[in-house]
Order: C-alpha cells, then sequence, then structure tokens
C-alpha cells in the first residue's frame, strides 16, 4: 500500500513539474516573439562586455596559464 500511495505521489510530483515547465516555455515564446530589436545589445556594448572580460582575470590576479 505505501508503495503504490509512493509511486502516485511521485508521478503526480514528475507531471506537475513537467506541466510548469512546458507552460513556462510556452509563456517565454510569447514575449520572445515580441522584442524589439533595439533592446538587442549593439555592437559598442558587446565590444566592452568583450573588453571587461579581457581586463577581468587581470583585475582578479588570475592568470590564463
Amino acid at each position: 500500500m505505501f508503495l503504490a500511495i509512493f509511486a502516485i505521489t511521485l508521478l503526480a510530483i514528475i507531471l506537475v513539474i513537467g506541466f510548469l515547465l512546458v507552460w513556462r516555455e510556452w509563456r517565454a515564446s510569447d514575449y520572445q516573439s515580441r522584442l524589439d530589436p533595439r533592446d538587442e545589445p549593439s555592437r559598442e556594448q558587446a565590444e566592452a562586455l568583450a573588453t571587461a572580460h579581457a581586463t577581468s582575470i587581470h583585475r582578479a590576479g588570475g592568470s590564463v596559464f
């Protein structure tokens, strides 16, 4: 009896998590279809992020070797 209750509970948890993951993906796709191209990072922003990443290793005292 205990094993049956445990199996049903486990199955219910898996189904709920699966439903939530599918629902979240469906909601995210709705927002992604309405993104404004102006919200995407510009070339200047991408270069600044790359520069910051390249110098962060040195500032942290680390090394690539």
